[in-house]
């Protein structure tokens, strides 16, 4: 999935004057927003969107360090922004002037004087169920699947989620503890390079497991979702019992930024109940605000995909920054991958 910049530029100055900025600029994932939430916020403050677009998550720091000066708001995991934070290139919020994101747990933020989480989903396993009788049950069994159909199984080209699969088929059952886990994750990988291939976040009509090149892959559940209501309804996604992560996206302000006021604005708004249960139902993941469930249709509720619930999930992890010996051993993977 491409990622974006979306640049808020005031056409004229801004009736209130805790508004009173120039320009807003937000780096954030591609398409997701919606773009009716996005018009109406254009309406109120007379502000106009661009965007420029950006594939990675690791994209995240080198646009931030190019667009320095320009970026206001920023979207990122919970290991970018926790290293952002530790760096001081993020800035404390003034939690009064958020109070639409007052009633958002604990749980889905790892310091909520510095971020504002806005979208939580899983990390899991989608299947054609055209083409296969039953969903793999165990990471293990998704390799031993890649061996039955060479080319057609495939993980996530992040390096972060293809080690961890690796990890969970080794029958460890929550993320890495130590660079030797990494090392041996890679090494089990590339034995098995021949038979894999390794595939980018995906919507559209073309997207290999929408097609009839895989018989299943890695995935993130809200891709998922999207596929199967928009593209192919043979489509479906299961968390495996024997490793299973939750990931979190948060907004969080520069710490360079001018427009601070016009940031914390931006982000109220987000979390209005009605804004967020719109924006969760356009992209197809779950709102980190609880008061969204409160706006969102019975569709959305009841999504077997989305799961914007805690049922199904007692036995999944939350992503964490890793000690720097870790983080380090996934990043020479990385290169050498």
């Amino acid at each position: 999935m491409k990622r974006l910049i979306l640049s808020l530029t005031l056409l004229v100055p801004l009736a209130t004057p805790a508004l009173a900025s120039d320009t807003l600029t937000v780096l954030i994932w591609e398409e997701y927003i919606s773009p009716e939430v996005v018009s109406r916020f254009e309406a109120a403050n007379k502000v106009k969107v661009e965007q420029i677009t950006f594939d990675e998550e690791s994209d995240i720091v080198p646009l931030l360090n190019e667009h320095r000066s320009e970026i206001d708001l920023l979207m990122g995991n919970t290991h970018t922004l926790s290293m952002l934070q530790t760096q001081g290139r993020i800035s404390k919020l003034d939690r009064a002037a958020l109070s639409n994101a007052a009633r958002i747990h604990n749980r889905w933020q790892s310091d909520s004087n510095y971020v504002v989480p806005y979208m939580w989903g899983t990390m899991g396993i989608a299947w054609r169920t055209d083409k296969l009788k039953a969903a793999p049950a165990t990471w293990a069994a998704l390799f031993e699947l890649a061996s039955q159909h060479p080319g057609r199984v495939a993980l996530l080209s992040d390096p972060g989620e293809h080690l961890l699969a690796a990890h969970f088929a080794l029958g460890n059952n929550s993320d890495f503890t130590s660079a030797a886990q990494v090392e041996a994750a890679g090494k089990f990988l590339q034995e098995r390079k021949h038979l894999l291939r390794y595939v980018g976040s995906d919507i559209s009509e073309s997207s290999p497991l929408a097609t009839d090149d895989l018989v299943a892959a890695q995935a993130w559940n809200g891709d998922i979702a999207v596929l199967h209501d928009n593209v192919q309804p043979a489509l479906d996604y299961v968390l495996m019992d024997d490793g299973c992560m939750i990931w979190q996206d948060s907004f969080a302000i520069s710490a360079d930024t001018d427009s601070s006021k016009l940031a914390h604005a931006f982000l109220n708004y987000l979390n209005k109940s009605k804004v967020a249960a719109e924006n969760a139902a356009y992209i197809g993941f779950a709102s980190s605000n609880p008061l969204a469930l409160l706006e969102a249709d019975r569709e959305y509720l009841n999504h077997p995909i989305i799961r914007p619930s805690f049922e199904g999930l007692d036995q999944c992890g939350f992503y964490r920054p890793y000690p720097a010996e870790i983080q380090a051993a996934i990043d020479k993977w990385d290169q050498s991958s």
